[in-house]
């Protein structure tokens, strides 16, 4: 699969996977580069919820701004289990305890993975995706890719999430208790729940905080919190 393919090589009138296609507007190269450097710089954060370290993908979810509205886009889906996806050996309850997803509802509320995948496509086309667990989310992702038959139009990064806001706050100036201040902040107002949607929007709120405040206004939350 070729999660690092450059998408601005891509100039077809459509996208076809290997079981279904979506089209995209005839676009210039020139108009093709510059939609994918838009894209670029605002990454998206993703997560993926599963049965158990090393298990299958049961979830699955994103988050990243909307630059046009200024506000957070986010959505997730639970992953349907196909037949011959054998969950019981990998299924943990203490994983169940944290994420709160048991099998029935798969069964009953679960999208199928070609859903799930045709759906990134769609929305997440051209963008570059981060996870604050590279490793264990890539290989979920490529699990329901490979069993929807699908290939991605996005690029997935294994730069880590956290290392990638500590980046944007180093670039921008911020010191160190001004990005803790911000963190801590993001902790609050949007919190991981061990479930994807909230996951990823924890990052988003983050990277939104970091690329709109400033230093200063962070440090003196810091302050004003000790």
């Amino acid at each position: 699969m070729r999660f690092e393919q450059n998408f601005s090589a891509i100039k077809l009138n459509s996208i076809q996977g290997r079981a279904g296609h979506f089209f995209w507007p005839r676009l210039s190269d020139g108009q093709w580069a510059l939609m994918t450097v838009m894209l670029s710089d605002v990454p998206v954060f993703y997560d993926c919820e599963a049965s158990c370290i090393g298990g299958l993908p049961i979830e699955i979810g994103w988050a990243f701004i909307d630059t046009s509205r200024d506000e957070i886009q986010s959505e997730s889906h639970l992953v349907r289990t196909p037949l011959h996806w054998d969950m019981q050996p990998v299924w943990d309850p203490d994983a169940e305890k944290l994420h709160g997803i048991s099998l029935k509802q798969l069964d009953a509320q679960g999208r199928p993975p070609f859903e799930v995948a045709r759906r990134m496509n769609q929305v997440l086309a051209g963008r570059e995706l981060f996870s604050d667990a590279p490793a264990d989310d890539e290989r979920w992702l490529r699990i329901i890719f490979d069993e929807a038959g699908l290939d991605p139009v996005f690029t997935i990064r294994r730069t880590d999430a956290e290392v990638l806001t500590s980046r944007l706050a180093m670039k921008l100036g911020w010191d160190s208790a001004s990005y803790e201040a911000a963190k801590s902040e993001a902790d609050r107002i949007s919190p991981k729940m061990h479930r994807a949607e909230a996951d990823a929007r924890h990052w988003a709120v983050l990277w939104r905080m970091i690329s709109k405040g400033t230093a200063e206004a962070f440090l003196r939350v810091a302050r004003e919190g000790k």
